[in-house]
């Protein structure tokens, strides 16, 4: 029986972007003789968003000066789908971990403002909707920048001196006027795709859970802890509506809970994306579909864009893999029981090397992946 294998590209983070992991399933395909029958890119609203988004679909791409994560100023941009009169944001692309160097990162003193300009000149390009991918941050400050760049926007907020507001802030600054703010958007509808469900604070919140990748010091990521609760408090009071246990409110160190603040629908960006996209209409189609992901660990699945490809590919009676560099076993086991392979590429790489050789790893377990399942079908 011929294979046909289906391909989908997932960006790791700070390791391959969703087009070189795509571009590593081919070359391993070629290696083992093997044709590729179709190929996708996906994304949960993390790391590469905008470029599996304009794989997809026909877009325009537009450049703004804005903020970054540190108050550098940098350029960041975004889609505008004509067709469907939606702006697509990548909030890393302001924010995102990737654009400080390891010695610089300092969670304390970053922010979210720069998101804010990406809004604003999605807005002034006269996009109706704004899909924004939340993931890959570098900042904790539960979307202070965010709200309080906004809040200048608006008019009727003076700028903050330093020109944008980071973490530290939550603890000094009372919450800007939302009901300003979502006058300001109008009919503008925004969507926050999310990669993960985590609420803001608790011990599964965005301090607890994340501000240790990001660099945070146990102390740090307690003091975060404190001042999102407070900042929550004062947000919601505001907004007249509480916020803080939203799934996905969490994501993107708070990011997804200020946006939920102006009004943004928050959505699970795995399944959001698949069916943005289509893909589940391909999957009967195929008897193999591959994706990857950096790490397989329990928050994979949690309804993250490979776990998602992999349990829709299953659903329709397709062999489903995600490669990963690396596996917790109790979920690969839990992977396992529903029917998904996982196979680990990188495990023993160290980090400095994981760059470099990736996706080398990738191309070639993969062409043994698929060259042992040709011997099991001859």
């Amino acid at each position: 029986m011929t294979m046909k294998v289906l391909c989908v590209g997932h960006a790791i983070k700070e390791v391959m972007t969703a087009g070189e992991c795509l571009d590593a399933f081919l070359a391993g395909a070629g290696t083992a003789g093997v044709d590729v029958s179709g190929k996708f890119l996906v994304s949960d609203g993390g790391d590469g968003f905008m470029e599996a988004y304009e794989s997809n679909r026909q877009c325009t791409r537009h450049t703004v000066a804005c903020t970054g994560p540190l108050g550098d100023a940098i350029e960041a941009d975004f889609l505008m789908d004509e067709d469907k009169n939606t702006a697509i944001i990548e909030s890393a692309q302001a924010c995102g971990l990737a654009l400080v160097e390891p010695q610089r990162r300092n969670v304390m003193i970053s922010g979210t403002a720069g998101l804010a300009d990406l809004i604003a000149a999605a807005k002034a390009a006269g996009a109706q909707k704004i899909l924004i991918g939340l993931g890959g941050s570098a900042t904790c400050d539960g979307g202070v920048g965010l709200l309080w760049r906004l809040a200048e926007l608006t008019g009727n907020c003076l700028p903050c001196d330093n020109e944008y507001r980071i973490a530290l802030d939550m603890s000094e600054l009372s919450s800007p006027d939302i009901p300003n703010i979502k006058e300001w958007l109008g009919d503008v509808e925004i969507t926050a795709c999310v990669d993960v469900d985590n609420p803001l604070v608790g011990d599964r919140g965005a301090a607890r859970t994340f501000a240790a990748q990001k660099g945070a010091g146990p102390d740090e990521v307690e003091q975060l802890e404190a001042l999102m609760g407070d900042w929550a408090s004062r947000v919601e009071r505001n907004a007249g509506r509480e916020l803080r246990d939203i799934p996905g409110s969490g994501a993107a160190g708070g990011l997804g809970f200020a946006l939920a603040a102006i009004g943004a629908e928050l959505e699970a960006g795995g399944a959001s994306f698949c069916k943005l996209i289509g893909l589940e209409e391909q999957l009967s189609t195929h008897s193999i579909v591959v994706t990857a992901e950096g790490k397989f660990d329990s928050t994979s699945l949690a309804g993250k864009a490979p776990w998602q490809v992999a349990t829709m590919a299953r659903t329709k009676g397709a062999q489903s893999v995600i490669f990963c560099g690396a596996a917790e076993q109790d979920a690969v086991s839990a992977a396992k029981g529903r029917g998904v392979d996982v196979k680990e590429f990188g495990k023993l790489l160290p980090a400095a090397e994981r760059k470099e050789k990736s996706a080398a790893l990738l191309a070639d377990s993969f062409a043994q992946y698929l060259q042992a399942s040709k011997s099991l079908s001859a």
